[in-house]
C-alpha cells in the first residue's frame, strides 16, 4: 500500500478529530463554527480576514468563521488562533478586554499549543515563521487596543 495514501488518511483523521472536538467544545459555550469556501471572509465591519471570532451576547450565539479556501495548514492555524481568542474570552483574560497586539500574540501562542496537542499536520517551524510575520505585520499597522 502507498505510504503517502496512508499518511494522508492518518493526517485527515487528526484534522477531523480536531474539528469534531472543536464543534463540541464551542457548542457548550453557545458558539457555532462556520467554514466558508473563499480564501477570506468578511467581518461585520466589512474587513477581510482569514477568520474571526465573535463572542455570544445575550440570546445571540457567538461564532467562529474560518475561510477554508486556503491550504489545510493555513485554515487549521487560523482555527487554532481563533480558539485562542475563545480561551481569552472564556477565562476573562485581561488581554481579551484590552485587545490589540497582546491579544494577538497570546492567540498565536495558544494556536501553537493546540497544533502540538492534537498533532495536526502543520509544520511547527513554518507556523512559528508565519506567526512572527503576522505579529510583525500587526506592529506596522494601526492596530489599536480594544481591537481584536
Amino acid at each position: 500500500m502507498n505510504t503517502k495514501f496512508i499518511k494522508h488518511h492518518i493526517e485527515q483523521n487528526r484534522v477531523d478529530t480536531f474539528v469534531k472536538y472543536t464543534r463540541r467544545y464551542l457548542k457548550r459555550m453557545n458558539i457555532r463554527l462556520e467554514f466558508r469556501q473563499g480564501a477570506t471572509v468578511r467581518t461585520e465591519d466589512g474587513e477581510s480576514a482569514e477568520g474571526f471570532f465573535y463572542e455570544p451576547e445575550g440570546k445571540d450565539k457567538g461564532v467562529i468563521v474560518i475561510a477554508k479556501g486556503r491550504p489545510r495548514r493555513e485554515w487549521l492555524t487560523t482555527l487554532a488562533h481563533e480558539l485562542g481568542h475563545v480561551n481569552q474570552w472564556l477565562t476573562e483574560d485581561v488581554v481579551w478586554s484590552k485587545g490589540g497586539l497582546p491579544a494577538e500574540r497570546d492567540a498565536e501562542n495558544h494556536s501553537q499549543k493546540l497544533i502540538k496537542k492534537f498533532n495536526l499536520p502543520v509544520d511547527a517551524r513554518w507556523h512559528k515563521i508565519q506567526s512572527k510575520k503576522y505579529i510583525s505585520f500587526l506592529k506596522k499597522t494601526p492596530y489599536t487596543d480594544n481591537e481584536r
